[in-house]
């Protein structure tokens, strides 16, 4: 029988290993979630750039386009940090992975 590779949020359910973050941790875990947020995000931009002109309109609604794709990114990023913090017991992707916490 095979075995699972080992996934970052196995060691969650244990007694809690996770230390305080000093502020250069902290500066860490911030680039970390970004640089994933970047990804992520650049992915679902590339998903709203498709989508966008299939649903018609005139190409003059630019600004109209632009205001619909910030107020996507900004729910796209709540959603994020709403579905990891709450799968990781309020930990961020940069916290999980220099397991610090605070």
């Amino acid at each position: 029988m095979q075995q699972e590779a080992p996934s970052i949020f196995d060691d969650l359910s244990q007694t809690p290993y996770f230390k305080y973050a000093t502020t250069g941790q902290r500066f860490v875990n911030f680039i970390i979630d970004y640089i994933a947020y970047c990804i992520i995000g650049s992915v679902f931009n590339t998903f709203l750039l498709i989508i966008l002109p299939l649903t018609g309109g005139d190409i003059t609604d630019v600004f109209e386009r632009l205001i619909i794709i910030l107020a996507l990114q900004v729910l796209f990023y709540i959603l994020l940090y709403t579905l990891v913090e709450g799968a990781s017991k309020g930990r961020s992707l940069g916290k999980l992975i220099t397991k610090t916490q605070q």
